[in-house]
């Protein structure tokens, strides 16, 4: 019989995870252990443990945020993707040819972290960064439920912050399908996403702005309603095409996509840029041992191995 998890491991969980939703936010110890949940003599007792190998540091004057010592770690974890470092060069390459801007996430528990990304020179404003994370809740993330099982869905279908009707998890259901039949996903371009994106982009440039995240979260609720058609082109406007990287066991590991911030992907063009999208999405799972969905062939042995 498996052990349960430990109650206090989850509890230092909980309080890195609350000051990394924040990051340039500073907490008291009384905030911080409101948001994650956590006693408050406990929280006091996991900060100090964590500031000894300086995971999180203190400011008197305005209190607790994370520190530098995580910065080797997240390093760390990072140069332990080898997809990613396929990837990037996969969106290089799509941000030269096609003009637009690229990124690569995966999924982190609940949420959707960005692991890789390209743009056109450094004269762009930023629109995401590195570690940046949303919610990996209806409407967001369908790339990564493609072939992902139905246990994927189900939990998945779980996280809408609001219960959904029958009639919209079937819509999400075809959204899915229609990703794996065709080989990747659009995002319509919603007045609402539109918005999304843009609080996005506000906290890439300011991680420590309240009212972006705010409006995010908002975002989130509106869209889970407006857009149960995701990924069903209709022949509106798409501002987003993802693809999804599929593992040694045939589920996806990473999503990559190609954005068209500010502006939209004209109709005309989303067949020939999916097909694209796609198909630098199967390069990066061959070259990384992956398996294709319902393929046969054994994944080739690496050097590692």
């Amino acid at each position: 019989m498996p052990l349960p998890p430990s109650a206090p491991a989850h509890r230092v969980v909980d309080v890195v995870a609350t000051l990394a939703s924040s990051p340039g936010t500073d907490f008291s110890v009384s905030e911080l252990a409101r948001a994650a949940g956590v006693n408050r003599t406990t929280c006091q007792s996991i900060l100090f443990a964590l500031a000894e190998r300086g995971w999180v540091q203190h400011r008197e004057e305005t209190g607790w945020r994370l520190g530098a010592g995580l910065v080797p770690i997240g390093d760390a974890a990072l140069a332990s993707l080898e997809v990613v470092d396929e990837a990037q060069t996969e969106l290089d390459a799509l941000v030269a040819e096609l003009g637009l801007e690229a990124l690569a996430s995966v999924t982190a528990g609940s949420d959707i972290v960005v692991v890789a990304h390209a743009q056109i020179g450094r004269l762009l404003t930023d629109t995401v960064r590195l570690g940046q994370s949303i919610p990996f809740v209806p409407p967001f993330g369908i790339a990564h439920l493609a072939h992902a099982g139905e246990d994927a869905f189900d939990a998945w279908v779980a996280r809408a912050t609001a219960p959904l009707s029958q009639a919209e998890q079937r819509m999400y259901r075809a959204a899915v399908h229609a990703a794996e039949t065709q080989g990747y996903v659009v995002v319509l371009d919603a007045e609402a996403r539109r918005r999304f994106e843009a609080d996005i982009a506000e906290l890439a440039r300011r991680p420590a702005s309240r009212a972006a995240r705010r409006s995010r979260d908002e975002m989130v609720a509106r869209l889970e309603r407006e857009s149960a058609a995701f990924g069903l082109h209709n022949g509106s406007g798409v501002s987003q095409i993802s693809a999804a990287v599929f593992g040694p066991s045939g589920r996806p590991v990473l999503a990559i996509g190609l954005h068209a911030q500010p502006h939209q992907i004209e109709p005309e063009r989303i067949a020939e840029l999916g097909a694209r999208v796609a198909a630098a999405a199967a390069t990066i799972t061959k070259r990384t041992s992956g398996r294709p969905p319902h393929s046969n062939e054994t994944p080739p042995r690496t050097e590692k191995e």
